[in-house]
């Protein structure tokens, strides 16, 4: 079967399924990448004119790049959503009460979506450059005849209802990301953590038994190595993620069966300041020096981390709340180095 066509009348022949939502028909289409381009016509007038956002360059190109990456491992793009302004549009079965058949739209008729625009801009720039991607099918929910208002109303619905994902979910079910896997292997060595980590919610929290979230800890690592977006560890200093956060655990209060939120070394912050300081003890390391991460730990054991603590008022701690930041987290670990008698290198 082939995929569209042209029919006599000059209208495509789209195969598609028919549906119905609050009693008004929709269909949905499957269309071919190469075929976007001809049938969707963007919203571009004034924000009352139109029934989408304006379209992000940035956001578009994340798209354009995911789709060009992934060409062979395998991509996942969610249906469009559109409605044709078009009397003559019909549907026509395939079987007598079948749902499914083929949508005729008009050439000329008008498609304009009320969601997928950034989707849709990806597509049609990335068959430019990569033209074998021209063949690979898209979804489209398509609505009939709708006026701008139950257009703009509907983009209203669709966003109101939308929940964005966090970011820990979203490192948790990322299996693409190569740095990602090699750190999540070293985060699951690490003792202290295990069934504390939160990899759902971007904040933990110490009433349902999390001690950091997957996002923290995830960037705690990154930063412990001083990785940039992308690079991998060598196989020779990866091993020093779950090292440190073993060796430091029990000092800092990750061991004790309940979790204290009073105690610096339970929050993200604090969290992010002992990367720092590992990051220094990492340098010390690559650099040769002989480096006994226990009795760092043995140091460390010798502060209090309860915030009320003086060592850590203006500097993690201010009227009582927590300061957060680099600026914060660098002079957290530069007075901790200075305790420990760590020599500072270049900071995270």
């Amino acid at each position: 079967m082939s995929t569209q066509s042209l029919d006599k009348n000059f209208n495509f022949r789209i195969p598609a399924v028919i549906g119905q939502q609050s009693g008004r028909p929709y269909y949905i289409a499957t269309v071919p990448f190469r075929m976007l381009s001809r049938l969707i016509d963007f919203d571009t007038g004034s924000v009352l004119e139109r029934s989408q956002r304006k379209t992000d360059p940035g956001r578009a190109n994340a798209i354009i790049r995911y789709l060009l990456e992934n060409q062979k491992n395998g991509f996942v793009l969610p249906p469009l959503v559109g409605n044709v302004d078009s009397e003559e549009m019909y549907f026509e079965n395939s079987e007598d009460r079948s749902v499914t058949g083929y949508l005729n739209i008009p050439m000329d008729a008008q498609i304009k979506l009320m969601d997928g625009q950034h989707r849709a801009t990806a597509i049609i720039a990335a068959i430019k450059e990569s033209p074998a991607l021209a063949q690979e099918t898209i979804a489209i929910q398509l609505f009939k005849w709708m006026s701008v208002k139950e257009r703009q109303q509907a983009f209203s619905d669709i966003n109101s209802n939308a929940k964005s994902v966090s970011r820990s979910l979203n490192l948790a079910y990322n299996h693409r990301d190569s740095q990602l896997a090699v750190l999540a292997k070293e985060i699951g060595y690490v003792h202290a953590w295990s069934g504390k980590i939160d990899r759902d919610r971007n904040a933990a929290n110490p009433k349902l038994g999390s001690l950091f979230s997957y996002k923290h800890v995830v960037a705690a690592s990154t930063l412990l190595l001083g990785l940039k977006k992308a690079e991998l560890p060598a196989e020779s200093s990866i091993n020093f993620v779950s090292r440190w956060w073993n060796a430091i655990a029990g000092a800092v209060g990750w061991e004790e069966q309940t979790i204290d939120p009073e105690k610096v070394s339970n929050t993200a912050v604090g969290l992010m300041s002992l990367s720092r300081l590992g990051f220094m003890v990492f340098q010390a390391e690559q650099s040769g020096t002989s480096v006994d991460l226990y009795q760092i730990a043995e140091k460390l054991r010798e502060i209090d981390w309860n915030k009320s603590s003086s060592f850590w008022q203006d500097v993690l701690v201010s009227n009582e709340k927590m300061i957060v930041g680099k600026n914060a987290e660098q002079s957290a670990a530069a007075a901790m180095a200075d305790l420990l008698s760590i020599t500072k290198g270049a900071e995270a």
